[in-house]
């Protein structure tokens, strides 16, 4: 995996805090980054900037989506229509072209 690009992921919190030093991404023999997009209101999603291990900070690039529903899970949807996260995933796929 050269670069992955998640929306709405729990895994910086969630799968990470599975691991004693919340996980060790030289273990992701590839990964070279991670675009992880997400929104502060959607009840499902994580930044890492939240992970402790700072061995994360050089590969994960958190996008923060500014957008808000009274509906959590219209928050968890917003990515698809939202223009930041269209763009900041066009702008990775192509980088990697």
């Amino acid at each position: 995996i050269g670069v992955l690009v998640t929306m709405g992921s729990p895994a910086p919190i969630y799968g990470s805090s599975c691991f004693r030093d919340w996980g060790n991404p030289k273990l992701l023999n590839n990964l070279v980054k991670w675009v992880n997009i997400g929104v502060p209101s959607d009840p499902i999603s994580n930044l890492m900037k939240d992970n402790p291990n700072p061995a994360w900070a050089g590969i994960v690039e958190d996008v923060d989506i500014p957008t808000w529903s009274i509906f959590p899970m219209k928050a968890h949807t917003a990515y698809w229509t939202h223009k930041k996260a269209i763009r900041k995933v066009a702008e990775t796929i192509s980088a990697c072209l």
